[in-house]
């Protein structure tokens, strides 16, 4: 990051230190018009908005777990809610 701007973006598996990109994206419709199914928003188009200068991210150090690998998803849907209990 350079303040808030994204100045460059690799998939999951790269080396070397940076942050990791989890939470919510706010796109307007227009952004994914002309990518076509099936696409990978990481790989397809992030690498496309850094090249552009009009990709944003907000550091956090908020709760993180990857769902997207079987065992963290299982283990989410117990820690989850636990996590969901303690801030609210």
């Amino acid at each position: 990051l350079d303040g808030s701007l994204v100045t460059s973006f690799d998939e999951k598996g790269e080396a070397g230190p940076g942050l990791i990109n989890g939470g919510v994206y706010a796109l307007r419709r227009d952004v994914l018009a002309d990518l076509r199914a099936p696409f990978s928003i990481e790989r397809d188009l992030m690498p496309r908005l850094v090249s552009d200068r009009c990709l944003v991210g907000l550091p956090s150090e908020g709760f993180f777990i990857d769902i997207g690998v079987p065992d963290s998803l299982e283990q989410a849907q117990q820690s989850v809610p636990r996590w969901w209990d303690d801030v609210t």
